[in-house]
């Protein structure tokens, strides 16, 4: 196999490598992890890398374990105190919630109470659309995006957990949110579903309570 150009698509943890040969046609297209990809540069003795480009390259490939080593520290201390705080405890019962949804949640939000209402802390959150009235006609636009950008991106990626499987869900949260995919299409329902869960996560707090899934 004459591979005459590789490319490489970056990402954040994995890449896509691709290479071609002489005729210009695919030769390979395969995914490998970063560290991975450094590795084996690294382990073939023979490519033209330079024994400073070898040094940066084992230096960077040191600096990224030793990341992962602190990040996956973090995210086990993160679990347990998950487990240990009751309301983000109480919190996890929600479909699309985890760890890190619900300590964000109880950190930023407390017991609720320095929010008016449900939709008061969703649209705090920026999940709720932008409002244009003109000639006495209310249009709703995109959500504003304002407030916690952190919080409303774990809600969002939970909202999406929560559409992926609704297909096979019986669950209530997964019918209603069934029902909004069908209306609307799936990109505007993954917002209604973040609103839902806001709403719902804030209600639970506030109250105190558990979460009935049925």
């Amino acid at each position: 196999m004459n591979v005459t150009l590789i490319g490489i698509d970056l990402a954040k943890t994995v890449f896509q490598v691709c290479g071609v040969n002489r005729s210009g046609n695919p030769a390979f297209n395969h995914q490998v992890r970063r560290n991975r990809l450094i590795e084996k540069l690294l382990e073939d003795a023979e490519n033209p890398l330079t024994c400073a480009a070898r040094e940066a390259l084992q230096s960077l490939l040191e600096e990224w374990r030793e990341a992962n080593r602190q990040i996956q520290m973090h995210e086990a201390k993160l679990k347990q105190a998950a487990k240990q705080l009751e309301p983000a405890r109480r919190l996890m019962g929600v479909k699309g919630v985890a760890e890190k949804t619900a300590t964000a949640v109880v950190a930023y939000a407390g017991d609720g109470k320095a929010f008016k209402s449900g939709r008061h802390f969703a649209a705090n959150l920026g999940l709720v659309p932008n409002e244009h009235s003109s000639g006495g006609k209310q249009k709703l636009g995109c959500i504003t995006r304002r407030g916690n950008n952190y919080l409303r991106r774990l809600l969002v990626q939970g909202a999406w957990s929560v559409i992926r499987y609704t297909d096979k869900a019986t669950d209530r949260l997964s019918r209603w949110a069934a029902g909004v995919i069908e209306r609307r299409g799936k990109h505007k329902a993954v917002i209604a579903v973040a609103n839902k869960l806001a709403r719902i996560l804030w209600a639970m707090l506030y109250h105190q309570t558990e979460y009935r899934a049925a």
